[in-house]
């Protein structure tokens, strides 16, 4: 009898153990995919957060304050800018302005964005400094009626679309061994130019705020068309014959009023001869 229970307690205590070593490798098991997936997700949540790290940083980096639009159509985007440096002049790249010189100080933009700020210089040979203004507009101008004069307005060719051009002119001290001078400017591209084709180098530096979008407002007085023409051409015509028709009454008036005053005047009489009695 106790031979049997020792035997049957020997038993539970194998069995136990199996139990205990089935549980443990389960444990083991379970501990092991609990910490490969805790790894996972940290792994993750670290990627995730570095991301969005990342995508801040990038935000910051682009983001550009904004103020109202003054015309109140939309918003418009600031950007500051401050550049300087030293330059060479080259052939001027502009259709037609082969035989002028020229450096670029801030280029036309892809946005059609409008610089609008100062630029001091020094440079080796009298230069103005060139603005340009440019139209994304692809419909074409209507003719101008001469008499407001001519524009000169440039293809840039392809979709670059058109320019105008302003040179703003310094008023340099007379006898300076170099022409320096500081000048506001607004417009969608800044060079420095010599309209006489000298080469000249120059020291700039230039602050300016960056503005886009840009409206444009084009208000143009087309030219008459020929009918027009013909039409007003008749009417100054017809003014012209009626002034010279009231031109010929009048003088007929003044004639008419002549022989009036010739026909009721009396005839001068005879000389009195007669003797003193």
């Amino acid at each position: 009898m106790f031979m049997s229970t020792v035997i049957t307690l020997m038993k539970n205590l194998k069995l136990i153990s199996r139990v205990y070593n089935l549980v443990s490798q389960s444990s083991s098991r379970i501990i092991v995919t609990f910490s490969i997936l805790s790894f996972i997700s940290l792994a993750l949540l670290t990627t995730s957060s570095s991301n969005i790290t990342s995508i801040s940083s990038l935000q910051q980096v682009l983001a550009q304050p904004t103020v109202a639009n003054t015309t109140g159509t939309g918003q418009q985007q600031l950007q500051e800018i401050a550049e300087q440096g030293i330059v060479t002049s080259s052939t001027d790249p502009l259709p037609g302005h082969e035989g002028h010189q020229s450096a670029t100080l801030l280029k036309l933009r892809n946005d059609n964005a409008v610089y609008t700020g100062t630029v001091t210089f020094t440079s080796s040979k009298p230069v103005e400094v060139q603005v340009l203004h440019r139209s994304m507009n692809t419909t074409a101008l209507p003719a101008i009626d001469p008499e407001f004069g001519t524009l000169g307005i440039l293809p840039l060719g392809g979709s670059a679309g058109t320019v105008t051009i302003s040179n703003l002119i310094p008023d340099y001290p007379e006898g300076s061994p170099a022409f320096v001078a500081t000048v506001p400017f607004s417009g969608n591209a800044v060079s420095l130019h010599n309209i006489a084709g000298d080469p000249f180098i120059a020291s700039y530096s230039v602050a300016a705020e960056v503005v886009t979008p840009v409206q444009r407002h084009d208000d143009i007085s087309p030219a008459a068309t020929t009918a027009e023409s013909e039409t007003l051409a008749e009417e100054d015509t017809s003014d012209e014959d009626n002034d010279e028709s009231d031109g010929e009454e009048e003088e007929d008036d003044e004639g008419e009023e002549e022989d009036d005053e010739g026909e009721t005047a009396p005839p001068p009489g005879p000389p009195n001869t007669q003797p003193p009695t």
